[in-house]
C-alpha cells in the first residue's frame, strides 16, 4: 500500500506556488475527501498556472522530493525538472491524484 503523506505533500509544494484559486483547489485534491470530482477541479485549476510558477515550482519540488514517494512519480519529478513546463506539471499531479484516488 502506498503511503499517501508523501503524496499530499508534494501536492501541498505545489500549492504553495500558484495562485489562491488553484492552491484552493490542490489542498482540496490534497485532503481525504479526494474524489473524481474533486481531482478533476485541481487539474483544471493548472490551466491557470504562469510559466515562472512552473519554473520555482519545478526547483522547490527537486530540493523537496520524497524518497517515499512511488519510482514513477519521482520520474514524474524529474522530468519536471528537466522540463518545466504546465505539461509536465499536470503529468506530475494528474499521477499523484490517481495515486491518491487507488490508495484512499
Amino acid at each position: 500500500m502506498t503511503d499517501v503523506e508523501p503524496l499530499r505533500g508534494l501536492l501541498e509544494t505545489v500549492a504553495e506556488h500558484v495562485n489562491e484559486p488553484t492552491a484552493a483547489a490542490v489542498r482540496a485534491a490534497a485532503g481525504p475527501e479526494l474524489d473524481t470530482e474533486t481531482a478533476r477541479e485541481a487539474l483544471e485549476s493548472l490551466g491557470f498556472v504562469t510559466d515562472s510558477e512552473v519554473q520555482w515550482m519545478a526547483n522547490d519540488i527537486a530540493s523537496r522530493v520524497d524518497p517515499g514517494l512511488p519510482e514513477a512519480i519521482q520520474a514524474d519529478v524529474a522530468a519536471l525538472g528537466a522540463d518545466p513546463s504546465l505539461e509536465c506539471l499536470a503529468k506530475l499531479v494528474s499521477h499523484v491524484l490517481e495515486s491518491l484516488l487507488v490508495t484512499e
